[in-house]
Order: C-alpha cells, then sequence, then structure tokens
C-alpha cells in the first residue's frame, strides 16, 4: 500500500485546519460577545494565539542562524 503515509500525512493536516477551524470560530464568537462581531478581528486574534504558540520554535531557530553565522568562517576554511 504505497498511499499509507500519504494518507497520514492528510489526517495530520485535516486535523490541523479542524483545530483552527474551532479556534477561529471560539474567537469569532468571543467578538461578538464584545458586541464588535468582525471575522476580521477574529483573524487578527488568531493570527496573535499562532505567533505565541509558535514563538519558542521561532526563538530556538533564530538561537541556531546566530550560531550558525558564528562558525561560518571556520567552516570556511574547511
Amino acid at each position: 500500500m504505497p498511499y499509507k503515509g500519504a494518507l497520514f500525512v492528510l489526517e495530520i493536516f485535516h486535523q490541523i485546519v479542524h483545530g483552527m477551524t474551532w479556534l477561529l470560530n471560539t474567537l469569532y464568537n468571543f467578538t461578538v460577545m464584545v458586541k464588535v462581531p468582525s471575522y476580521g478581528i477574529a483573524i487578527i486574534l488568531l493570527t496573535v494565539v499562532i505567533k505565541i504558540a509558535l514563538h519558542p520554535l521561532t526563538n530556538k531557530q533564530m538561537k541556531s542562524m546566530l550560531a550558525m553565522q558564528q562558525i561560518q568562517p571556520k567552516v570556511k576554511e574547511i
């Protein structure tokens, strides 16, 4: 069955989309609750939530990139 891996990836993608859709609807319901119903504001809030969730990964990536830049001259010598 050569497509088993592809189906697994699609299932993961489906779960991510389902979770983000739920979160977007929850944030929209929040904007309705505060009497400013707007999907635009809900999308902005979703973006902020995603940025906060991915901040540790971004921070680690930046530190790794800095370390690679520092050893780049040594690598060029080799």
